[in-house]
């Protein structure tokens, strides 16, 4: 448990909110007791057909029950979509993005027929397939494995198919992501797109003031520099990612000391 981060209570984006609190009958009827407030005031009802309540895996069935009866959501389940994104307990599987590999083949499914010529369909994957999953990559790290299934996809449509079956690939999926000037086709790697976000997100860890940062902080760094902090067992998967760039990162950093404020200045990394 984090005694000395941020106290976090609530997160909002957009329209939605999301509410931590115990699960207390005092806690629970002050929070719904502000909600109707909120509703009286504004005029604006919550929509509790599209609310619900998560809890821990070992929660009791009567405590579910009772929060049920208070709240009146329905209790919802890991792993579920937000934004787009998979929010899930544990390690990461395959599974939590089936939904992401399940669209790529939906619209590949919906041009595979079509007459386009090769450049036709560089453009679409590289405007419409690839950008598809840019959003995801930018803020969680699916496994590998999935990215390149991906890729396979854009290579199969691509290259397309003769009486039913994919076309042989004479070349991989690597070669073609070389720039054109290079013999390449300037596609991009999901996995080097992955990467870039990643040192992006501890570029902005180690620089930029955020609710996140200052979490993760308090999480991981209290005793200990984020500079030379080793991942050890029952820390995230997302901060043993953020760590594993960190190599990468650092080498190009320099801090400069003026007058007690660090200045940072950034080099060769393009960010």
């Amino acid at each position: 448990m984090i005694t000395d981060g941020p106290r976090i209570n609530h997160l909002a984006y957009a329209d939605d909110i999301i509410l931590f609190t115990s699960w207390d009958n005092y806690s629970l009827k002050t929070i719904m007791r502000q909600l109707r407030k909120y509703e009286e005031v504004s005029g604006q009802k919550i929509n509790k057909a599209k609310s619900m309540f998560l809890t821990a895996s070992h929660a009791a069935s009567g405590t579910i029950s009772r929060v049920k009866r208070i709240t009146g959501f329905q209790e919802g389940n890991f792993p579920f979509t937000y934004l787009g994104c998979p929010i899930y307990t544990g390690r990461k599987r395959i599974s939590h993005y089936a939904e992401i590999s399940s669209k790529i083949v939906k619209r590949i499914a919906g041009w595979q027929g079509n007459l386009l010529s090769p450049g036709g369909k560089a453009v679409i994957i590289q405007q419409v397939l690839q950008s598809q999953t840019i959003h995801i990559l930018a803020t969680v790290s699916p496994p590998k494995i999935m990215l390149k299934q991906l890729e396979k996809y854009f290579a199969n449509f691509f290259l397309g198919q003769s009486e039913g079956k994919n076309k042989y690939h004479w070349g991989g999926w690597k070669n073609l992501c070389y720039p054109k000037d290079e013999e390449g086709l300037g596609f991009k790697s999901l996995t080097d797109i992955q990467s870039s976000f990643i040192i992006k997100r501890w570029w902005r860890f180690r620089t930029q003031k955020s609710l996140w940062a200052d979490y993760l902080k308090a999480k991981y760094c209290i005793r200990v520099n984020s500079v030379a902090r080793n991942w050890s067992s029952g820390q995230s998967q997302s901060w043993k990612e953020l760590l594993a760039c960190r190599e990468i990162v650092e080498p190009h950093m320099l801090w400069k000391i003026n007058s007690g404020t660090s200045l940072f200045i950034g080099q060769d990394l393009g960010l």
